[in-house]
């Protein structure tokens, strides 16, 4: 069963026989071949294919679990497919095998019907559980302490009245730590004190998630500080919350103060509309050159040197 998709698997014994070929004491040689909790290792080498090939190779009406005792005490070790021999080699589970096959298959057994007269339900005592599960089962203390806890819960949410006189059996509700989901039932995740003969469990405290409703009704006091430590805390968040908006508003400055943040392309639209709008500058106005008194001393000078070479007439020369 899955906790988290509620459902059982219903088989039904007729069609398993009528269809699968699987009677009673077929299952049962099939929990000797594979393996079941009266004989953990089953057969080695066999599997649900080489078992089922085993049946088939039995002749028609034939008891499985006669076969496998059969060849577990010495007889017949040959059926084709190599199974009775594997059986065989498999000691611890053909030693169990007789035990096992009249544990199940005996048919003179008569249990007992209980009837609800004959139902009476006692406060339990968990430190005697705990013993028996450790002489019994073999459970380590802690580990049947832990499994014990949820019961013990739920026998004081049955008689509430003998929880709320100081009686229960179970450990004591510290506070509720939280609100959760399990397995799709609204829970609350409660810290119990320890039980008083605990002194295995190694955490001060133990922590279960119970259910809403009867632990609600059950601890109104609890359930009513818890709501007000929830509200009281989300109070304080919303006033953290809106102290750092405060202290951020702060740290920024005026709205009015600021300037935008130029849209894309914007500058440069910016930049064109300036140059258009300025007129560029006159150019200055070209001054002539000054010339300098040596300038034209010299300037006369040539000039008159010129017109004098003109006016005078070089002898031409002769041939002697």
């Amino acid at each position: 069963m899955d906790s988290r998709d509620a459902h059982v698997d219903w088989f039904e014994s007729c069609r398993l026989a009528t269809q699968l070929g699987l009677g009673r004491d077929r299952l049962v040689a099939l929990a000797l071949l594979l393996g079941c909790d009266y004989a953990p290792g089953g057969t080695p080498g066999v599997g649900p294919a080489l078992a089922l090939k085993f049946f088939r190779c039995l002749p028609p009406g034939a008891d499985a679990t006669a076969k496998l005792l059969e060849a577990g005490g010495g007889g017949v070790d040959a059926d084709g497919c190599g199974v009775l021999r594997r059986f065989i080699a498999a000691s611890a589970t053909s030693a169990a095998a007789p035990a096992i096959v009249s544990e199940f298959l005996e048919a003179n057994r008569s249990w007992p019907l209980l009837t609800e007269d004959r139902v009476v339900w006692r406060r339990p005592r968990p430190l005697e559980l705990v013993r028996f599960c450790l002489d019994r089962l073999e459970w380590a203390e802690e580990y049947t302490v832990a499994k014990l806890l949820p019961l013990l819960c739920i026998w004081d949410e049955q008689l509430p009245e003998g929880a709320s006189a100081g009686c229960s059996v179970g450990p004591r509700p510290r506070r509720i730590l939280a609100e959760r989901i399990r397995a799709g039932v609204p829970c609350y995740e409660v810290e119990f004190h320890k039980l008083e003969f605990d002194i295995w469990t190694e955490s001060e405290f133990y922590t279960l998630c119970v259910p809403r409703h009867p632990f609600g009704q059950l601890y109104r006091d609890m359930l009513a500080g818890f709501e007000q430590l929830r509200l009281q805390e989300k109070e304080d968040k919303l006033k953290a919350k809106q102290e750092q908006q405060k202290q951020k508003k702060k740290k920024k400055k005026p709205a009015e103060n600021r300037k935008p943040a130029p849209k894309p392309g914007e500058a440069a639209v910016k930049i064109d509309k300036f140059f258009v709008s300025q007129p560029l500058p006159p150019e200055p106005p070209v001054r002539p050159r000054r010339r300098s008194v040596l300038v034209d001393s010299l300037s006369d000078l040539f000039a008159d040197i010129s017109l004098s070479t003109s006016a005078v007439e070089l002898p031409v020369p002769t041939e002697s």
